[in-house]
């Protein structure tokens, strides 16, 4: 279970703001993934709150470093229950050969979100993005998103972009993490037989360095404790892309 699915799992996040009727405007990007060769892929959605289940007439699509090029990864037809904490999955075809179960929608082919640079948006179908995640060396307008998520889209088949909080400024609200898929109904794994944590990197750049002591220093006695200062200087200097 990610960051955010265990925040609002536990706490409620966003259960008493959910309007009486039936939207899609509380619901975020979650995870995005990629292999090295583009057959599996997928897109994670998240709800925010209930009664998230108009979808009819949104979709999800991809865009390339410049924002010229554009893929639908999905087009949702139909509303869909689902409620407050759960993730909905868009996955390639090749996707369940390799997870060991169906994602629960299907995107029409393989290779459509871009790498190692790109933006991927939920929106509704002929307006502005719900929500955006750009990366890399993405160069183009991000609209109310803020600047691109540093990192690019990693397509080792262990790690995966994840959302690390619910901002909606793509520079802070993302990490580079192990992957975790996840289906409206909770089947989950993960693929590429997992990774090994990066205890002390807090910036999802998988190296533990003077960025990561910024970043806890930087919201020290809020956010982070000395229990995480501790896990920094204990680990600074790995780098986790290389164990």
């Amino acid at each position: 279970m990610t960051m955010i699915r265990h925040l609002l799992a536990t706490t409620g996040l966003c259960a008493l703001c959910a309007p009486a009727l039936a939207s899609f405007h509380l619901v975020q990007i979650n995870e995005v993934y990629s292999n090295a060769d583009g057959t599996v892929q997928y897109v994670e959605l998240i709800a925010l709150a209930n009664n998230q289940t108009n979808l009819s007439a949104t979709r999800i699509v991809a865009r390339d470093e410049t924002n010229g090029n554009e893929t639908i990864l999905f087009d949702f037809v139909e509303s869909y229950a689902w409620s407050n904490g759960q993730t909905l999955l868009v996955a390639t075809p090749g996707f369940e050969a390799v997870a060991g179960f169906a994602p629960d929608f299907v995107m029409p082919a393989n290779s459509l979100i871009f790498s190692p640079d790109g933006r991927v948006l939920f929106r509704r179908n002929t307006a502005a993005a719900v929500d955006s995640i750009a990366y890399g060396a993405y160069s183009a307008g991000n609209g109310n998103f803020g600047d691109p998520f540093p990192q690019p889209l990693p397509t080792d088949g262990v790690h995966s972009l994840t959302r690390v909080n619910t901002s909606m400024d793509n520079s802070i609200g993302w990490a580079i993490a192990v992957n975790s898929p996840t289906r409206t109904d909770g089947t989950t794994t993960t693929l590429g037989g997992g990774g090994t944590p990066c205890p002390g990197d807090f910036n999802g750049d998988l190296v533990v360095d003077f960025a990561d002591l910024s970043v806890v220093l930087g919201e020290f006695g809020t956010t982070y404790q000395f229990s995480d200062l501790s896990e920094v200087l204990a680990n600074f200097g790995t780098n986790c892309a290389t164990k």
